[in-house]
């Protein structure tokens, strides 16, 4: 079976927690262990966010980040809000919480 070729690169911000390949069309961060990257930090919610990749109907992808979270998830500086989500771009950054509270990642 061939390996899943990724389509996008999640880039820590922080020294803390690694960098990510995305190859499935969801992945989740939070603070469990269930998520496919867990980041260990009280003030994060169970699943905190999910980015995925949705195929339209002329084949193409569009990507988006959902917050799922009761303390926030930032998109390019901006709260995203509980149960909304944010189309996602090359070079965009994904904050959790706040940069004061635990460092985001840059796609």
């Amino acid at each position: 079976m061939a390996e899943a070729i990724p389509w996008a690169h999640l880039i820590s911000l922080s020294k803390n927690n690694p960098d990510n390949e995305i190859t499935s069309d969801i992945f989740t961060i939070g603070r469990k262990f269930f998520n496919n990257l867990q980041i260990r930090n009280p003030k994060l919610s169970a699943t905190h966010c999910i980015i995925r990749r949705e195929k339209e109907k002329d084949n193409n992808y569009t990507y988006y980040v959902e917050d799922l979270s009761a303390n926030g998830t930032f998109h390019n500086g901006s709260k995203i809000g509980k149960q909304s989500k944010m189309l996602l771009v090359d070079g965009d950054e994904i904050v959790l919480l706040s940069k004061q509270q635990i460092s985001g990642i840059g796609m």
